[in-house]
């Protein structure tokens, strides 16, 4: 049973996050999740990992799940959430470090290995990108003119006066029939909306610290499906001859949501590699 505990950030917001801790010698899986859900989509990776003898530690981020969620834009960017990450980290002295993210959990372990807050052993991004969105669209207009849509979205936050505040908190494990248009409908239902659109648009203005990534040696392992709708399985193609010490899975009959609709694979990848790397 993973122990729920609060971290309370340099910026004085609460952010839920669960350990358990084995003495295995085996390295500490830290799960950071997408955009709009919750660490509840790590469910059945963790159960599998766990059983398997890894220490595993996941989070809400900030604005996510039981997390704070303040309606004020500058406390949500990249480097706040890698800054979480790495005090929980520091607080619970987790050692051997390797990360499992999924889509947008990738921009923080990216900014997280930059910035050189700590040692990472190894990463596993799943469906995860190091683009803005629509760089691999197949409509010209989403590929050439995105950024038209910032402050589309910017000003459609700034309208939103009212926030419903019994936000739910979705089980995304039990979720993994839903289709894709209705799972964000649950992510919009956990969140308020202004917090959904200030976290997206981070998708279009972040630096993925990519290139700086790609000098050093950490083994990567990246995952990602034919049929996902919101990141191009050609964005990770790219990204494996980015990193020199990578693999490439790519799971066949899937969306975006590789992680919850392909759990048994998914572990299979993450434990052939951590194994092949040491």
């Amino acid at each position: 049973m993973m122990q729920e505990k609060n971290l309370k950030t340099f910026d004085g917001m609460n952010v839920k996050y669960w350990v358990l801790k084995q003495k295995t010698g085996k390295p500490s899986l830290f799960f950071i999740h997408g955009l709009g859900g919750n660490s509840t989509a790590w469910t059945n990776i963790i159960k599998i990992m766990s059983k398997n003898g890894f220490s595993t530690t996941k989070i809400d981020l900030r604005g996510h799940g039981k997390s704070d969620k303040p309606l004020k834009k500058t406390y949500y960017s990249i480097d706040n959430m890698a800054r979480d990450v790495y005090d929980i980290i520091k607080n619970e002295k987790l050692k051997n470090v390797v990360f499992v993210v999924h889509s947008f959990g990738g921009y923080v372990a990216y900014r997280y290995i930059a910035r050189n807050y700590s040692e990472i052993k190894k990463v596993v991004l799943c469906n995860s990108p190091h683009t803005k969105p629509f760089k691999y669209s197949p409509s010209f207009l989403l590929r050439k003119f995105y950024w038209v849509m910032l402050p589309f979205i910017w000003v459609i936050s700034k309208s939103i006066f009212y926030d419903n505040r019994n936000y739910e908190y979705p089980i995304y494990s039990d979720l993994k029939e839903l289709s894709e248009f209705k799972l964000i409908l649950k992510d919009i239902s956990g969140m308020p909306f202004k917090v959904y659109l200030w976290n997206y648009m981070l998708l279009f203005k972040n630096n993925s610290d990519i290139e700086k990534i790609s000098k050093m040696k950490i083994p990567f392992l990246l995952i990602t499906s034919y049929e996902d709708s919101f990141l191009s399985y050609k964005s990770l193609e790219e990204l494996s001859k980015m990193l020199k010490n990578s693999k490439l899975r790519i799971i066949k009959g899937c969306d975006h949501e590789t992680i919850l609709r392909k759990p048994k694979e998914v572990s299979e990848y993450i434990l052939n590699f951590l194994k092949k790397t040491g």
